[in-house]
């Protein structure tokens, strides 16, 4: 029998038995098997696990939540995440472009996707975030109708077609003479960069706060141009 794993959930802040989430969610592709390469593998030469890789059987993600607050995001925002994804591939080969845009017209529910999408962010970033954060955070997701986002905090999209998937936990990023302090999740059509307190490292990146302004299960049609932007390693915006 596989050994539990105990820990803090990310989103409710309580110890207990953690289970596994996908990130993104298993239902939009992310269910194989995954060779990854995190910090140790690619920069520690000391580390005996410099060079190698890390296999991950279920896809993308880690034990970071306990089951009811897994269980809540598949109830709730997961299925309209997936939506949201699926629209983006049946549109991506027909729908208008201008240089490296494309303009898209959804019928979403966005509020639950922002969430579903923040909650992504919320679990990569463990650890990071203050005390009052973590309330604003447990609040904001755990409870749906809950519009008070964590101040100076943005979430941007691009898409990406790139052969890698990546995401990353806040990372300082030095561009144009500008300090970013991001971080990143890319996993086709999609990439996502939040940004703490600071600029997106692309200014083409498109905002995804506007979602907040709607109630939830709100269905409306939503029209987004965003550019394309294909990833090449493991540093944010790159």
């Amino acid at each position: 029998m596989k050994k539990k794993e105990f820990g803090i959930c990310a989103i409710c802040d309580r110890e207990g038995i953690l289970t596994y989430e996908h990130i993104p969610p298993k239902s939009v592709g992310n269910s194989k098997p995954k060779l990854v390469k995190g910090h140790e593998h690619l920069f520690e030469e000391t580390s005996y696990l410099f060079g190698k890789t890390k296999k991950l059987n279920k896809g993308f993600g880690k034990n970071c939540l306990c089951e009811t607050c897994n269980n809540f995001l598949g109830a709730n925002y997961v299925n309209d995440y997936v939506d949201f994804v699926n629209q983006c591939l049946e549109q991506y080969n027909s729908s208008p472009s201008f240089e490296n845009f494309k303009f898209y017209t959804f019928q979403i529910k966005p509020l639950n996707v922002f969430k579903q999408i923040f909650s992504m962010f919320v679990c990569i970033n463990q650890g990071v975030f203050s005390d009052d954060d973590k309330k604003l955070i447990k609040d904001f997701i755990l409870c749906k109708e809950n519009k008070v986002f964590i101040e100076n905090h943005n979430i941007y999209v691009f898409n990406t077609f790139s052969k890698f998937d990546k995401w990353c936990g806040v990372q300082v990023a030095y561009n144009g003479g500008k300090l970013n302090r991001c971080s990143e999740i890319a996993y086709k059509p999609f990439g996502f960069q939040m940004t703490f307190g600071s600029e997106p490292t692309n200014q083409f990146f498109q905002i995804l706060n506007r979602f907040i302004n709607f109630e939830i299960d709100q269905k409306v049609e939503i029209e987004i141009a965003i550019p394309r932007y294909d990833i090449n390693n493991v540093f944010i915006g790159q």
